[in-house]
């Protein structure tokens, strides 16, 4: 048995476990987003399309949480494979690494494009003191570069890995 196969496939085995367990835990809290609307509806200083805004991240949300099962669902498809040694495993897995290449700019777009919405909104919330909280809130931009890194960094990583000759000598059709 090679050790890096079995490190590698049961470390993406028990990742691809955990993301789907909390991504279905996230669905069953998301039911309460549409309560918080419903309640900020009910200020007058949301009536300004804050809250239509709230409801289109939550639902870029949901969405995203949807995807994110399914895409660590093959995710986890591979890794048994990969451990079992198969040819159809290593290929899964070079495949969602390079599905997460396109996942790191699809979700840093759609980010930032939330993040810029949703300062703009709180700055017109908060009326004169807006402009300067938006300028001390780096923390969405940090949030969105570090999103894009966990993605791309073990992507690459994982790619190399995968084609690496000798660890194909080792796969079973």
């Amino acid at each position: 048995m090679n050790r890096s196969v079995t490190i590698i496939g049961w470390s993406t085995l028990a990742v691809s476990v955990l993301v789907i367990c909390v991504d279905l835990f996230s669905l069953v809290l998301s039911a309460s987003n549409d309560q918080l609307v419903a309640l900020l509806n009910s200020f007058p200083q949301f009536k300004n399309g804050t809250t239509d805004a709230m409801s289109a991240l939550f639902q870029y949300n949901r969405i995203w949480t949807l995807y994110t099962i399914l895409y660590f669902a093959v995710t986890l498809a591979g890794a048994v494979l990969f451990v079992q040694y198969r040819s159809l495993g290593r290929k899964i897995l070079e495949s969602v690494c390079w599905v997460g290449l396109l996942n790191a700019v699809i979700d840093s777009v759609a980010g930032y494009v939330f993040w810029t919405e949703m300062e703009t909104m709180i700055s017109g919330l908060a009326g004169g003191i807006g402009m300067p909280l938006r300028q001390l809130n780096p923390l969405g931009l940090g949030t969105i570069v570090l999103g894009f890194l966990l993605w791309v960094i073990p992507s690459v990583g994982m790619i190399a890995y995968l084609r690496r000759p000798s660890l194909k000598a080792l796969m079973k059709p």
